[in-house]
């Protein structure tokens, strides 16, 4: 569950801003949170999306004011689930996180490459940079 404060937002900043491929996992879990074109759109506008808008689009739960309340909604959130049987709560956990683990194991590796690929150019674009200038 993911329960958001007001104030919170979601954004993919870094990857773009430096020039490297958002394949760390990213791309998974967004495409998975919010859809495959929604997805795509926020990486590469590297949008942010604010608590109430994650909220629409089904990323967040509940958005909270202030973060003591978020906390005590937390907690007893935290407390109802413990309620359930333990044997349970568990399979339901590895029932939902399942599809996720499977995607993330086909698209990460190769996610990480170009990553990898991408953060290698523009340490070696620098590095010529730096050459033609001295």
């Amino acid at each position: 569950m993911i329960l958001a404060s007001e104030s919170a937002y979601f954004q993919d900043f870094p990857h773009l801003t430096f020039g490297i491929v958002p394949g760390d996992g990213n791309q998974t879990v967004w495409t998975r949170a919010i859809g495959d074109y929604r997805a795509r759109y926020f990486l590469y506008t590297q949008q942010s999306l604010s608590a109430q808008e994650a909220k629409q689009l089904g990323v967040v739960a509940e958005v909270l004011p202030p973060v003591v309340l978020l906390m005590e909604r937390a907690r007893t959130l935290a407390e109802q689930f413990l309620r359930i049987l333990e044997l349970t709560r568990r399979h339901m956990r590895a029932m939902f996180a399942l599809p996720l683990k499977k995607e993330l194991l086909e698209q990460v590796g190769f996610g990480l490459a170009v990553e990898g690929i991408t953060a290698t150019d523009l340490r070696i674009m620098a590095e010529e940079q730096t050459k033609a200038t001295a």
